[in-house]
């Protein structure tokens, strides 16, 4: 991660000056923050500006900053933030606010110093100044030079990082005038470094563990969630049922709002949340509580369960995949068919959904993906299942159907598992309809995937005159 951040000094009195400054408070500042604190993780990479007060009007020919090889570290503080071997000093005379951007002849030097060192001739310096001509006068700009420090990955606790030997040594951090004087008075505040620690909670599915006192990156490292300047106090906030498990078999576990609660009631038929998620959001019955019922009613669970006796559906795309891939892929063929030969931009385009040559199939589930033309939208308009189509698979026997334009899916399954179907031929499972902008061009893929990604089938749809006849079904 790296961060950019700004360090200001100002001047209060000089020996050339165009006008006397008033008294000005200095400060460092994070650029887009405007603060003289910033917060960091180990393994940032600081990008730190260095900064005239804008407000202050001097004659100014000839600077030079220097920082220190280390930041200085608090009570308390691990780890380090250095100007490694990795890091850069430099000054970009390209930036739109250089302080000698109005003057042609202008010479820059900068020197990386020979870090670790606390010998102020051997830290990271920038200098530039004008050779000829006079000095830069009136409102200038404010930007000096630029540094890169690493925060290591250890790093805790607070640092401060300052400008070095400000004044007039000919090592330190100096401002001169027209007649190469050094302006006295120069002030400079130092820039806070705040490196966190805080509470870090691992999902271990069934519970959390919780650690307190722990940094940012070594929560990352976890793969937790890290929340800063936090205890352990109260445990980690649940994520799913699952972390809200009171062993007690005539409650529900249910998580909301990252705050556990075990309900002895609950609404008949609310199993998961409004995406499927592993937990019943305490809201109506709507379309994810009926396909979860209808991926358990299949043998699908796949939402891991402490003790495994709960009913929960939560992965809903999960579910679903694994019950496409046992009921259609797994032992048959599908195909899109469209009665198009030529797609014309700005029509309605029907995309039926078949399936051949399958065995022992009592359930499937149907999800298409578009990958864009050359321009234009194809926009899904609505999804259905014509159950009076003569090639209609569950056609005269019980079944569920469910369609969802929004999730853009289409599941069906049969109540009644003895009446599972094994075929040869060719059966109608859906219907995508599509409809496509009139600025639409180019070849349109339609993906027939599961929820795990994998493509089963795939078809082009070509605007601009073009036949759509060339796609993976052979059709």
């Amino acid at each position: 991660m790296s961060k950019t951040i700004a360090f200001v000094f100002s001047v209060s009195c000089a020996v050339s000056m165009l006008a006397t400054p008033g008294a000005h408070a200095t400060t460092f500042r994070v650029l887009h923050e405007d603060s003289a604190s910033i917060t960091a993780m180990g393994g940032d990479t600081l990008t730190v500006e260095v900064f005239l007060d804008a407000l202050i009007q001097l004659s100014v020919k000839d600077y030079q900053v220097v920082l220190p090889c280390s930041a200085t570290a608090g009570a308390g503080a691990v780890g380090s933030i250095t100007f490694d071997a990795n890091s850069t000093v430099f000054v970009d005379e390209e930036d739109g606010d250089y302080l000698f951007m109005t003057r042609p002849l202008h010479t820059s030097t900068v020197d990386a110093g020979s870090c670790p060192t606390t010998t102020l001739s051997d830290m990271p310096t920038a200098r530039s100044f004008v050779p000829l001509g006079d000095a830069v006068g009136g409102v200038m700009g404010p930007y000096l030079a630029t540094f890169t420090f690493k925060v290591s990955d250890d790093a805790q606790g607070t640092f401060t990082l300052s400008l070095q030997g400000l004044g007039c040594p000919a090592s330190g951090t100096y401002l001169k005038d027209n007649g190469s004087v050094c302006i006295g008075g120069l002030g400079a505040n130092s820039l806070t470094i705040n490196v966190p620690t805080g509470r870090c909670c691992v999902d271990n599915n069934c519970s959390q563990t919780c650690s307190a006192s722990v940094t940012e990156k070594a929560c990352d490292d976890l793969g937790g969630i890290f929340t800063v300047n936090t205890d352990c106090t109260g445990g980690c906030p649940c994520l799913s049922g699952a972390h809200c498990d009171d062993s007690d078999e005539c409650t529900r576990d249910v998580c909301i709002g990252g705050v556990c609660s075990n309900p002895s009631g609950a609404v008949f038929g609310d199993l998961v949340g409004a995406n499927g998620e592993c937990n019943p959001d305490g809201g109506l019955v709507g379309t994810a509580d009926i396909l979860a019922v209808i991926n358990a009613f299949g043998g699908i669970k796949a939402c891991p369960m402490c003790d495994g006796s709960d009913v929960c559906s939560a992965s809903l795309t999960a579910a679903s995949s694994a019950a496409s891939a046992a009921n259609v892929t797994q032992t048959g063929r599908v195909a899109m068919v469209s009665a198009e030969r030529i797609h014309r931009p700005g029509a309605l385009h029907q995309v039926d959904v078949f399936a051949s040559e399958f065995s022992n199939s009592g359930f499937y589930s149907l999800k298409i993906d578009v990958d864009a033309g050359e321009s234009g939208q194809l926009g899904l308009e609505s999804v259905a299942i014509d159950q009076t189509h003569p090639d209609y698979i569950f056609q005269g026997h019980d079944a569920i159907v469910v369609t969802n334009t929004a999730n853009r899916r289409i599941d069906a399954i049969l109540i009644d598992e003895s009446q599972k179907m094994t075929a040869t031929g060719s059966y109608y499972l859906g219907t995508f309809n599509y409809r496509s902008s009139k600025d639409a061009k180019g070849a349109f893929r339609l993906n027939l995937v599961t929820f795990d990604g994998k493509v089963l089938a795939t078809k082009r749809l070509n605007f601009r005159g073009a036949f759509a006849n060339s796609d993976s079904n052979g059709k």
